[in-house]
């Protein structure tokens, strides 16, 4: 109760727990009868704890779990592992708690849960670019970056993908945008530049787009390239979903 209180008057905090309380029982149960005992939160003592009997299904922890089965496969079933890392980020609808973003206690895991998202997404779109799926590297490699404007490897996927499909004044834009930011934002000089484009093969007419002698991958050093925290911007307005 103490955590509540922030030098507020006991008798409010306790009014506050209760009303509080009061909706999480309703969110978690919302068939529960009036003057029926909660099942899911329950009071022993002075605590409140979670029933290990309620069958609970928490977001994060499917998340999680679904990047660990991915993590097992992918070295010798890397097609397993992609289907778990396309599946994983359904449960990931935005920030861990966002409600509660001043809250410091939440930190910790808001960013351990967002860092596994942006490896998870990245790793999937890696594997789809060894498939030769590039509309589906550039849908991924979007979404990196609206989560992570700085995110060097996500914009080498994204331009290889629009390159590969023959977008090319589209793969010019996106470098130099994504250069521009850097410099601006970051006053850092990023390693992806126009002439790594001139290891890509031009695109056969008519050919289906994928890995191969028309088109060339960037050199692996480009797509593990650096990615940037947003400490070192502080002050930047960042985008998020």
């Amino acid at each position: 109760m103490e955590a509540l209180l922030l030098g507020r008057d006991p008798s409010s905090a306790a009014l506050e727990l209760r009303v509080t309380l009061h909706a999480l029982h309703r969110a978690l149960e919302p068939t529960r009868r009036p003057g029926e005992p909660p099942f899911c939160v329950i009071r022993e003592g002075g605590f409140l704890r979670l029933n290990p009997q309620a069958s609970l299904h928490i977001d994060a922890d499917l998340f999680t779990s679904l990047i660990a089965r991915a993590r097992q496969q992918i070295t010798e079933k890397p097609e397993v592992a992609l289907g778990w890392l396309r599946q994983a980020p359904a449960p990931y609808q935005g920030e861990f708690l966002e409600e509660c973003r001043r809250e410091e206690w939440a930190a910790p895991a808001r960013e351990r849960l967002l860092a596994l998202y942006l490896n998870a997404t990245e790793q999937a779109a890696r594997l789809l670019a060894e498939q030769g799926a590039w509309e589906n590297v550039a849908a991924l490699a979007q979404a990196l970056l609206e989560r992570d404007p700085y995110r060097e490897a996500a914009c080498g996927l994204l331009v290889q993908a629009w390159w590969t499909l023959g977008h090319r004044a589209l793969a010019l834009r996106t470098l130099e945008r994504f250069r521009r930011r850097m410099r601006q934002d970051l006053g850092v000089e990023p390693s992806l530049s126009r002439p790594a484009l001139r290891t890509l093969g031009p695109r056969r007419s008519g050919a289906p787009p994928g890995p191969g002698p028309s088109c060339a991958p960037w050199p692996n050093s480009l797509l593990q390239a650096r990615s940037f925290p947003r400490a070192l911007a502080p002050k930047l307005r960042i985008r998020e979903n």
